[in-house]
């Protein structure tokens, strides 16, 4: 197997597994590497240290989540004020 493959089957772990516990020792298993030389080759290879890497994707999932939250809650708060407003053109020309 090649370092790219191994890599490709550690990211996909960790895509899978942002919301458990992930250790360089698991993905260096999964990898089949030393955790020393795994570290290495993750670094070399995405430009990031391990850690950091699972760092950054938990936090943008995170981000993700919110603003999909956000978008839904906007677009509720939108649906309510519209219906509101014809509400009260219904009511305005009743009058």
């Amino acid at each position: 197997m090649n370092y790219v493959t191994c890599i490709q089957r550690t990211l996909d772990y960790i895509e899978e597994n942002l919301e458990t516990q992930i250790t360089l020792e698991k993905l260096a298993e999964i990898a089949c590497f030393s955790p020393f030389h795994y570290h290495r080759v993750f670094q070399a290879m995405v430009g990031e240290s391990v850690m950091d890497y699972v760092r950054k994707r938990r936090l943008t999932r995170a981000a993700e989540r919110l603003f999909s939250q956000m978008k839904k809650s906007l677009i509720s708060h939108l649906m309510l004020v519209s219906t509101i407003k014809s509400l009260l053109t219904e009511r305005s020309k009743i009058l």
